[in-house]
């Protein structure tokens, strides 16, 4: 098995500034295919970086990048387009002044997934995710935890094999916090999607992480392996 068919990810001596300011050093960093990694840590320990850094938001100060063993960075004839293939999920993320499905069904219209198809996988989620009685909702009614999951839902429908999320249950109350963490778990199941979600929160990085790393200023300092 060569690295590609076994990792989603491999960050190679990533290293990232503000200014003259050190974030990130990590001299190596892997993710496995289908497992869901927890990446737990204070404010300000580098966790948003990382993510973005893994989504495509932002380029390393130095540092390699594999997705599925082809280099995202440094960028190069063979490279790959990240964001063709994993889905970052913002905290407080934002929706469209429109309905439900119109949000969900953004992505695939910018794709130019023809109609009925689009009707068809944006129906499929709004059941996946338990959110049918909100498809003709406009964005603007929903309450916080409602909207984590509309931005969930329009994150899958473009099919994404590895899915970020940075604190993702961040705001909402109890009871969505579990409705999406139980969705994720399934999500991964079902989809064999690649999951790697930042929280400052150990019960839920327990409750449903294969892996969970700790990063302290910008430095992976623990890994701790719940499922072999």
């Amino acid at each position: 098995m060569n690295k590609g068919e076994k990792f989603q990810y491999e960050l190679i001596n990533i290293s990232h500034y503000y200014k003259e300011r050190k974030v990130l050093d990590i001299p190596y960093f892997a993710v496995e295919k289908g497992k869901i990694y927890a990446i737990v840590g204070p404010n300000g320990s580098g966790k948003t970086t990382l993510l973005h850094i893994m989504s495509g938001l932002t380029s390393p100060t130095k540092g390699c990048v594999y997705f599925e063993g082809k280099p995202i960075y440094p960028c190069s004839n063979n490279g790959i387009k990240i964001n063709k293939h994993a889905t970052l999920l913002i905290q407080n993320s934002y929706l469209f002044n429109c309905t439900v499905r119109k949000n969900i069904e953004y992505g695939l219209k910018v794709r130019k997934i023809p109609k009925k198809l689009r009707k068809s996988i944006v129906f499929q989620l709004l059941k996946e995710l338990d959110i049918e009685k909100l498809e003709k909702r406009p964005a603007k009614e929903l309450s916080g935890g409602e909207v984590q999951l509309v931005a969930l839902a329009r994150a899958l429908a473009v099919n994404p094999k590895a899915l970020l999320l940075d604190e993702p249950t961040s705001g909402i109350d109890s009871k969505h916090e579990k409705k999406l963490l139980n969705i994720l778990i399934d999500i991964n199941r079902k989809r064999k999607t690649t999951i790697i979600f930042t929280t400052h929160n150990l019960h839920q990085a327990f409750a449903i992480a294969d892996k969970i790393f700790s990063l302290t200023d910008g430095h992976i300092c623990h890994q701790l392996n719940l499922k072999l």
